[in-house]
């Protein structure tokens, strides 16, 4: 149970060290910039929630309001920037993670219809260079 307490302490510490500093914290990168846009989206959501209802603005153009589409649109942002981290497409800093939890639909479409017409193709090279032939 303690080494839980301590790993919850440091991955805190690298958090609150990231968040004041935008340095790169020396341990758990990946889990300190899911934290952090954990927390940018949820507060982009209920920002947009606020817009929306004092001044018929929707920002993120959400149909319904409510706590399983936050979740959903946290998510979706999380596992955007997670992606983006693991295969290092983005920079690491807080203005990255800002965007990606704004506009990570925006993201994911244009990234989608890139890779959409594009065929894997890489099992045919490899077989025709080690003039192998795939039965």
């Amino acid at each position: 149970m303690s080494h839980i307490v301590v790993f919850l302490q440091e991955v805190l510490n690298n958090f609150m060290y990231f968040l004041s500093t935008n340095h790169t914290p020396g341990q758990h990168k990946v889990i300190v910039s899911m934290l952090v846009v954990t927390c940018f989206g949820i507060t982009i959501f209920i920002l947009s929630y606020l817009l929306h209802n004092i001044r018929n603005l929707d920002l993120l153009k959400v149909k319904r309001y409510d706590s399983t589409t936050c979740a959903k649109w946290t998510a979706g942002a999380v596992l955007l920037n997670f992606i983006l981290v693991v295969t290092q497409v983005a920079n690491y800093n807080i203005i990255t993670f800002l965007v990606t939890a704004m506009i990570w639909d925006t993201l994911y479409h244009k990234i989608f219809k890139q890779t959409k017409g594009k065929k894997i193709t890489a099992f045919e090279t490899i077989d025709k260079k080690s003039g192998n032939t795939v039965e």
